[in-house]
């Protein structure tokens, strides 16, 4: 448990700076969910340097008022600690990559959560912001502390693929109380709340799109997480679609390399698999893995490949292709993706959690599905 913070005397800058702040929240200058400005902005503002604002943020957060998030600042959470109501318990565990303004990415999804759950006025919220190192072993300690909790809404902040050891803990918590609500990526855990895409129906999607333009014979690249429950909806649903043609799949074990790794392991990937099947289309496991194929086609001195991505990340991520790949793979996205609306899939995770809170979903595990959307870049 975290000490007490020490309180002003009333006669403090820090005291003086809290007061002003905690009125503005108060009077709704500043509501649930709003971004306080930054610490050197407060600075300015009240004319005192940083040890003050630093204490004044330390206050609020004490009582309720603020949550203060990693690389991020302070957002208002609660209007008033003694507002006559009784707290509303929700710990939310993950890796959160906030990306202001996202609309595809994983930050996107994340935004959309801790946008409504940061909302609610009443919400006893708890926020356990793991880094990517160590990550599965911190993961798996967070959750053998969370057994000690009195029983909450415990969300998982997409960890897409649960860390070995995550299911028996998961298991003792829900036997302890704890409702359980996360996305169902790579891990179906059918007794849990959970939302999943429908990767088959978008894979379908992407499938069709190529048949119609002539292609019969397709590979598809697959990440190393095969029995994840992305990739097995995503291979369903292109079997599906190739029925009456030549579907391959190829895994891609590309975890850890620097891009130009990946360039050549796909373009060897490419060789071996064209000697088996004269594939004329490629189908990367996402946008990103799109811009590494045409990188290995541009290698081999190969032309006619028709390439597909998966989730809509190819504008957001141009930067970092370019930077990765060079101007040229940055230029030309791939010829179709799938839009997995991730901001839908968070928005739909922080409604469950706040449902389970407010007592309003029957008992059972609740199952969100949300649809996907092809996007044409070039017919």
């Amino acid at each position: 448990m975290r000490p007490a913070r020490s309180q002003p005397n009333h006669q403090s800058k820090g005291a003086v700076v809290f007061s002003a702040l905690r009125r503005k929240i108060e009077d709704g200058h500043w509501r649930p969910g709003d971004l306080l400005p930054s610490f050197r902005e407060l600075a300015r503002t009240h004319k005192v340097s940083l040890s003050p604002v630093v204490q004044a943020m330390g206050l609020l957060e004490d009582e309720g008022l603020i949550t203060r998030l990693p690389n991020e600042g302070a957002r208002v959470t609660l209007r008033a600690k003694a507002s006559g109501s009784a707290p509303r318990s929700v710990h939310l565990i993950g890796f959160l990559h906030r990306t202001p303004g996202a609309r595809h990415s994983r930050g996107a999804a994340h935004e959309a959560l801790l946008g409504a759950l940061l909302h609610r006025g009443d919400l006893d919220l708890r926020i356990s912001t793991l880094p990517s190192e160590n990550y599965d072993e911190i993961f798996l300690r967070v959750l053998k502390e969370a057994q000690e909790d009195a029983p909450r809404v415990i969300v998982f902040a997409f960890p897409e693929i649960l860390p070995e050891g995550s299911l028996p803990l998961i298991h003792t918590l829900r036997a302890r109380g704890h409702t359980i609500i996360y996305r169902a990526t790579g891990t179906d855990i059918p007794e849990c709340d959970r939302v999943r895409s429908d990767f088959q129906d978008g894979q379908q999607q992407l499938t069709r799109f190529l048949r119609e333009r002539g292609h019969h014979t397709i590979l598809r690249l697959s990440t190393v997480f095969t029995d994840s429950v992305f990739e097995r909806d995503k291979e369903a649903g292109f079997r599906a679609a190739m029925e009456g043609g030549q579907a391959h799949t190829e895994i891609v074990n590309d975890t850890g390399m620097n891009p130009g790794d990946r360039v050549s392991l796909v373009a060897g990937l490419l060789l071996r698999a064209r000697a088996r099947a004269p594939f004329t289309a490629v189908m990367a496991y996402n946008d990103f893995n799109a811009a590494v194929v045409a990188e290995a086609q541009r290698l081999l001195g190969w032309s006619e490949l028709a390439i597909t991505g998966y989730d809509d990340t190819w504008e957001e991520g141009r930067e970092f292709i370019r930077r990765n790949h060079g101007d040229q793979a940055a230029a030309r996205p791939p010829l179709a993706t799938v839009d997995g609306r991730r901001a839908e899939v968070g928005a739909a995770i922080a409604e469950l959690a706040l449902a389970r809170v407010d007592g309003t979903l029957p008992p059972g595990p609740a199952l969100r599905t949300i649809p996907q959307t092809l996007v044409i870049h070039s017919a």
